[in-house]
């Protein structure tokens, strides 16, 4: 922690990043007549500190079309500046904000579970608050990332019980949960006797006895009739005379 924080603190820091990207930049530019060997070194240089920024701001996540410096930042072997510009304008903007939640490490770092149910609560996460580096920590792994790990071309397909699959690994979707043997029918079971007034609550239906065709019928919550219009749930047995 304090040694990201103190990254992000050194003196000159923001004015120093703008520096050495203008500076690669122009370095690329003078070595188009220069040297293949060296033009080519250059353009490494360029690429891979435009990446590190890129990454390390989270800005990354804005560059869809990937990273390549000449398309990104060159007119042939001429800097195009109004990119360039645009470029070290949301790269700091990045940091800046990279900086920002570092300064609240101390605090986000530490919360509880209390605090992070009462995220999730209003459908936020606890990792939304984090710099991106601790976010990358705390991760949740897969308990088979030690087996994935042996062959990166494994791609791992996990079943949940709420009957949905994923290749990606959920940790609160793999809880053992006994919801899907909840009762969903809408019968009150605790009720005795027989009541033709009876209705069952339903989530998606409305049920009630039909007294012309002597039967439950179901229709949906909107008071359209489903596929076969009346749905006959079952028949009430006739008392004997």
């Amino acid at each position: 922690m304090y040694r990201e924080l103190n990254w992000y603190i050194s003196d000159n820091r923001f004015s120093d990043i703008v520096s050495d990207i203008e500076n690669s930049a122009e370095e690329y530019s003078l070595s188009f007549n220069g040297d293949e060997k060296e033009h080519k070194k250059k353009k490494r240089d360029f690429q891979k500190l435009v990446l590190f920024h890129a990454k390390k701001s989270g800005y990354i996540e804005n560059m869809k079309d990937g990273v390549d410096v000449d398309k990104l930042f060159f007119a042939g072997n001429k800097i195009n500046k109004k990119a360039l510009n645009s470029f070290e304008k949301e790269i700091i903007k990045s940091h800046m904000y990279q900086k920002h939640l570092w300064d609240f490490m101390g605090t986000t770092g530490n919360l509880t579970l209390i605090s992070r149910l009462a995220l999730a609560s209003k459908n936020k996460t606890l990792s939304s608050l984090l710099p991106l580096s601790e976010q990358e920590k705390r991760t949740e792994k897969s308990p088979i990332s030690a087996i994935l790990a042996e062959d990166k071309e494994n791609v791992p397909i996990y079943l949940y019980s709420d009957g949905s699959a994923s290749t990606l690994y959920d940790k609160n979707k793999a809880k053992l949960t006994f919801n899907t043997t909840k009762d969903k029918s809408g019968f009150d079971w605790k009720k005795t006797g027989w009541d033709p007034n009876y209705t069952i609550e339903h989530s998606d239906l409305d049920i009630v006895y039909d007294a012309k065709n002597d039967c439950f019928v179901a229709k949906k919550k909107d008071g359209t009739s489903l596929k076969d219009e009346v749905v006959r749930i079952f028949s009430p047995e006739k008392a004997s005379p």
